[in-house]
């Protein structure tokens, strides 16, 4: 079970948690609506019911996530700009390493040009909206050509993501953040 929806919450959450588990583990386009009402306990007619096709329920499933994970990616605001890139590479790195179903689900779809037009745009304003706030702290703390680190730094973590989705075994996430906090700070 993933750890965004409790499985006795709502039937619409036990539907999202579902769709999540076996997105993350089958893929978008290898889980159908009928393993997704099964395995959330409801009938076929009530995951058409709440959500009218599964671009619509990817397109939930999104929104729910970005409001859950909300309050863990906020911009860091700490006393130096040191401090900030800290905190905001402790948030990205602590969510790689516990949200790895997320990861799963999201790095396929972000790579899969039948995506919905929905799922596009949050990842890529989610993704300039970080690597544009790295080039402002990266500024701020000296750094020779910060819009160029920031994007080195923001395809570190994309490839990152990549190698999480397709092989998390190998993907030496503490390494990793040792690495970049060592090369920045």
């Amino acid at each position: 079970m993933n750890p965004f929806f409790a499985p006795l919450s709502s039937k619409s959450d036990r539907i999202l948690g579902a769709a999540l588990d076996l997105f993350s583990t089958q893929g978008f386009h290898g889980t159908s609506m009928q393993q997704i009402a099964t395995a959330a306990g409801v009938s076929k007619g009530l995951l058409f019911h709440h959500f009218a096709d599964k671009a619509r329920l990817l397109d939930a499933l999104v929104d729910a996530l970005q409001q859950h994970l909300a309050p863990q990616t906020t911009m860091a605001v700490a006393a130096t700009p040191s401090e900030s890139f800290r905190v905001i590479i402790d948030q990205v790195f602590h969510h790689l390493q516990q949200a790895q179903p997320l990861v799963k689900l999201l790095v396929p779809l972000a790579i899969h040009m039948g995506g919905t037009e929905t799922f596009h745009q949050l990842m890529t304003q989610k993704m300039l909206g970080i690597q544009a706030y790295l080039a402002k702290l990266f500024a701020q703390m000296g750094i020779a050509d910060p819009q160029l680190e920031a994007q080195q730094l923001a395809l570190l973590l994309d490839g990152l993501q990549l190698r999480i989705a397709i092989n998390p075994q190998y993907a030496p996430v503490n390494e990793i953040k040792a690495a970049v906090l060592a090369k920045y700070l």
